[in-house]
């Protein structure tokens, strides 16, 4: 299933691209909405390349034709990896997302543009759920849960970048 968020903050790319690679700011992410459990590590790389990974252990509330699959409880696991901007104006990182534990996950792209020094952040992704039958419908729940997540970032990013 195809899957495309976007996200907007009223600031530059290099600004939004240092908030995201900000482990005070991925922490804060990982920690937002009170998850069972939540870790973010941020590892510097090459020129401003950085890789990012979060966990989030979350109290969910599946529909009854997943409850015996997934329980009540899941944990996300994040990775986004940004290679050195080298001076560009747009930014594009790797994301894959996993729920532990349960087969298939989502894999795609975030790429950072600017306009009037407005930046927006596109998530162009692909789920994949391998549960015969029903796999389309537990897809469609990864991407509305994905939405909700990327919602709360967004909002959180915005609040983020007022502040400072």
């Amino acid at each position: 299933m195809r899957y495309q968020h976007t996200m907007t903050y009223n600031a530059p790319v290099p600004v939004v691209y240092k908030m995201l690679t900000d482990p005070q700011f991925q922490q804060q992410r990982a920690e937002w909405g009170r998850p069972v459990a939540a870790e973010s590590t941020v590892t510097p790389g090459t020129g401003d390349a950085a890789t990012i990974w979060l966990s989030r252990t979350l109290h969910i509330d599946p529909p009854s034709f997943l409850k015996a699959l997934i329980g009540n409880q899941i944990t996300i696991l994040e990775s986004q990896v940004w290679g050195d901007g080298d001076g560009a104006a747009d930014r594009t990182g790797s994301l894959v997302v996993e729920i532990k534990g349960q087969p298939g996950g989502v894999n795609g792209t975030l790429h950072l543009t600017e306009t009037g020094g407005v930046t927006t952040v596109d998530v162009n992704a692909e789920i994949k759920v391998r549960v015969p039958l029903i796999g389309g419908k537990v897809e469609s729940y990864v991407a509305g849960m994905l939405d909700k997540l990327l919602t709360k970032d967004a909002s959180l990013g915005q609040t983020w970048l007022a502040e400072r």
